[in-house]
């Protein structure tokens, strides 16, 4: 597949990498082309060297006739929604809290709600008559999980293991 590189249409410092099958795939300059703007392939990445705050990489979600760039979110900056499948707004805490030996193990995620949550035993020996796994329970709308200890039996542990645990909410 060839490509060539030239100089920008509408900045002379700009560059362009175009292949003449999909029309332009790359370009770079201070100036984002304007929607409706031909020539630029579907997916074709922009690069903003304006040096200016603010979004630096563009995509063209439009066709090759009619261009329709699209910021890119900035991995420096917030995401608005960082995890596909994860409604807008949500946040994930995430830690290793050691059991206290009393049921529940309360741990302050950070969060205000909890909506989701899970745990799991930060182990690599059997079970033994330790804590043999771990429940959660969210509740309260304090953005508090409670974690609780169980032996192989049935009954309440009263172990300090250390507990892996993931939070999604508010």
């Amino acid at each position: 597949m060839s490509q060539s590189f030239r100089k920008g249409y509408a900045d002379p410092q700009g560059k362009i990498v175009e292949v003449p099958q999909y029309g332009i795939t790359y370009a770079a300059g201070t100036t984002v082309p304007g929607d409706g703007t031909a020539g630029y392939a579907p997916g074709c990445i922009f690069q903003d060297l304006d040096g200016a705050a603010g979004a630096q990489l563009y995509v063209n979600e439009g066709s090759l006739a009619s261009s329709a760039f699209k910021a890119l979110p900035s991995q420096a900056g917030a995401v608005a929604n960082p995890l596909n499948g994860v409604a807008a707004g949500y946040k994930v805490a995430r830690g290793v809290t050691a059991l206290d030996a009393s049921n529940p193990t309360p741990v302050a995620t950070g969060l205000t709600t909890i909506v989701a949550a899970v745990a799991c035993l930060q182990k690599t020996t059997t079970l033994g008559t330790n804590t043999a796994f771990v429940t959660v329970d969210f509740t309260g709308s304090d953005g508090t999980l409670n974690l609780y200890g169980w032996v192989a039996a049935g009954t309440a542990s009263t172990g300090t293991e250390s507990v892996n645990w993931i939070a999604f909410g508010t």
